[in-house]
């Protein structure tokens, strides 16, 4: 593993102990696992969407993401309204509470990004930004 490689790994898990410990009051209640925090994300990034939405961005099969909306819904994680313009059509929200853990998270998340950043010059930004969006240009190959 390159050099760079190993910075970018530190700051993922400096940033993942920071996250952990500003976090801590927002997750006492919510016992999620990895992956429900990954499909909660999907849904709460593209909300209100179809079950076939869900599972498409998801990259699951129908039933399964059925299975999955299904669980959520017994657990009260989320909500399902009935289209207005055809009752066979349905989608799928977050559920207030789940709404506001996730709004929360991402509070902490930008104090996390925002202390990774404050010391640095604003060249360092400028330079920073190109690195990182080219990076992201890699992470967008990967998954094609």
């Amino acid at each position: 593993m390159s050099d760079t490689s190993q910075l970018i790994k530190k700051i993922y898990h400096m940033m993942g102990r920071v996250y952990y410990d500003l976090g801590m009051e927002i997750e006492k209640n919510i016992n999620l696992s990895e992956r429900d925090v990954y499909y909660l994300g999907i849904i709460y990034r593209n909300q209100p969407l179809k079950l076939s939405e869900f599972a498409q961005i998801s990259r699951v099969s129908k039933p399964a993401a059925t299975q999955i909306v299904n669980r959520f819904l017994d657990k009260d994680y989320v909500t399902k309204v009935n289209s207005s313009k055809d009752r066979r059509v349905s989608f799928i929200s977050l559920s207030p509470d789940m709404l506001h853990y996730f709004q929360e998270s991402e509070q902490v998340l930008d104090k996390v990004f925002e202390s990774l950043v404050e010391n640095l010059t604003p060249q360092e930004h400028e330079s920073a930004q190109a690195i990182l969006t080219k990076m992201l240009t890699s992470e967008r190959k990967l998954n094609d």
